[in-house]
């Protein structure tokens, strides 16, 4: 119920609820992360990537801004956190995100070997 309140409710004229989480689900099996990625020279292999190298792999490969969050791990160290990546109000085409103060992060942040 939360993501639909925070996220789904502006879709609400052309998409309801169920079919809302629906076209989520659709989106993730149609567009791997890890493949867009990985297309675009970012790899999960511990190397180090800054924001600017995985935003700019991210829009190489679907030709749409994402915003990408970084958030620190205990030992202090920046980690890749999230990205989003935006779609129109029928839940099923990519748009350019708005700006995002944390998209413009320039920090250099680490992928892990293994994701999940």
């Amino acid at each position: 119920m939360y993501e639909w309140e925070r996220h789904g409710t502006c879709s609400d004229a052309v998409l309801k609820e169920h079919d809302y989480f629906e076209a989520g689900v659709d989106l993730k099996d149609r567009f791997s992360l890890r493949d867009i990625l990985s297309g675009g020279g970012i790899v999960a292999d511990g190397s180090s990537y800054n924001v600017e190298q995985i935003w700019d792999a991210i829009n190489h490969m679907t030709r749409y801004k994402s915003w990408i969050e970084c958030n620190t791990n205990k030992s202090g160290n920046s980690q890749f956190y999230q990205v989003c990546m935006c779609v129109d109000k029928s839940g099923h085409n990519f748009i350019d995100c708005p700006v995002f103060p944390k998209g413009a992060l320039s920090v250099s942040s680490s992928l892990p070997s293994r994701t999940s």
